[in-house]
């Protein structure tokens, strides 16, 4: 199907989004309980965890000019569907995983497939909502999708979980490639012209504006050195199952996996609750910043499940609320043109923390023999920094009136 005839589906462009998202969601999640188990069990440590994620951002942030660049110079809603059948089969290919050497095969194909999708679905949103003049929606489309894939989420997790504990860990793999690669579906059905800028740049001219845009705008300066802080969470994500399994006892890790994910439905109905007039979201962001990086500090030193769990669903809600909020802030600072290639040129930098967060917990890890203290450890350490890091932030937000000079100057 074409393009151009793709527009007489009649769905609206936030229904287009979420559908695509929450299909993402459900195969996303259906690895997330049993990832690092799974890795555990084709013998690869703690330690090497973090190394093989640190591979996987590599791959994803040197993807991500390339690809960006291509969804404002071809067509986002290709780079979308392109990512998203990527992504779907690489993740099915999981399955397949024997060693660190062939899950890092499955990691490189899932971080370019990412890529593709990194700034392209956001851009193609943003823009296919001010082409129908409801521009001023995006924030609540974000929170909305952010509710539904939440859900989604939960579960996505409930079924991986139990497949996995009764099929087996790779059957989970394969369930969740089967979800995304229906999502990219629904994308290539969908998923039409009206999400692609009114006036075309070249690849070379969306870059150039892109870190024009980025050289001349405080805001969208500070806004990559919050989005490279965030990378002081992805310890959680590696560790989280390995922590509360031998606190369950036998019981299953849904019992944690339900309210810690289905928390994070409560940051979109956040989102779509706090009052800020329009470029104004940084101390909401720098806000959620903080949560998330005191969440990780405390979690893992209280005993038994309960407060541990309680102040995890905290950290969730932190860094849930704080994605849509980035996202509303440099959409709102970006002109359509290069909004894709922006979008990426912004996530290769904020994503180099991941790297580096990643690399250097392997690096002062590896010596430790695989336990709870070395997750505890791991964790206290990212959430200090976090939080240390949200202080400074917040001394250094720009002035909205600064702004301005950005306006004048891509235009020039």
């Amino acid at each position: 199907m074409s393009l151009e005839n793709s527009s007489s589906t009649g769905w609206h462009p936030a229904k287009i989004y979420t559908a695509v998202n929450v299909l993402r969601a459900l195969g996303m999640a259906s690895h997330a309980t049993i990832y690092s188990l799974f890795l555990r069990q084709i013998g690869i440590s703690q330690d090497r965890i973090s190394l093989l994620n640190a591979f996987f951002w590599l791959v994803l942030i040197l993807s991500e000019l390339p690809t960006g660049m291509l969804a404002d110079g071809r067509s986002r809603a290709w780079s979308v569907k392109a990512g998203s059948i990527s992504l779907g089969l690489g993740v099915a290919s999981y399955s397949l995983a024997w060693n660190f050497w062939s899950a890092l095969a499955s990691e490189v194909v899932i971080g370019v497939a990412f890529a593709f999708l990194s700034g392209a679905e956001q851009a193609w949103l943003t823009d296919a909502l001010a082409a129908r003049g409801e521009g001023e929606s995006l924030k609540n489309v974000y929170a909305k999708t952010t509710v539904w894939s939440a859900i989604c989420f939960v579960i996505g997790g409930v079924i991986g979980d139990f497949i996995g504990t009764r099929v087996g860990f790779r059957a989970s793999w394969l369930v969740g490639g089967i979800f995304i690669l229906l999502g990219s579906l629904l994308a290539v059905r969908l998923m039409n012209t009206q999400g692609e800028p009114s006036h075309r740049l070249t690849e070379m001219q969306a870059l150039k504006q892109s870190v024009k845009a980025l050289k001349y705008s405080p805001g969208l300066l500070w806004a990559v050195l919050a989005a490279m802080s965030l990378g002081f969470v992805n310890p959680f994500n590696h560790f989280w199952n390995q922590f509360f399994e031998p606190r369950l006892q036998g019981y299953s890790l849904s019992w944690i996996w339900i309210p810690l994910y289905g928390s994070c439905a409560l940051t979109g109905i956040l989102v779509r609750k706090l009052k800020f007039s329009k470029g104004h979201e940084a101390g909401a962001m720098l806000g959620m910043l903080g949560l998330s990086g005191f969440g990780l500090t405390v979690m893992g030193h209280l005993p038994g499940i309960g407060m541990p769990l309680a102040i995890t669903i905290l950290h969730e809600v932190g860094r849930g609320a704080y994605v849509p909020l980035a996202d509303v802030y440099v959409q709102r600072r970006v002109e359509s043109g290069y909004r894709a290639t922006y979008g990426s040129l912004h996530s290769f930098l904020g994503r180099m923390g991941n790297v580096v967060v990643l690399a250097g917990v392997w690096f002062f890890s590896r010596g430790l023999a695989d336990s709870e203290f070395k997750i505890v450890s791991i964790w206290t350490v990212c959430g200090s920094l976090l939080v240390l890091t949200s202080l400074i932030l917040f001394f250094f937000k720009p002035e909205e009136s600064s702004e301005s000079v950005l306006v004048q100057t891509a235009q020039n």
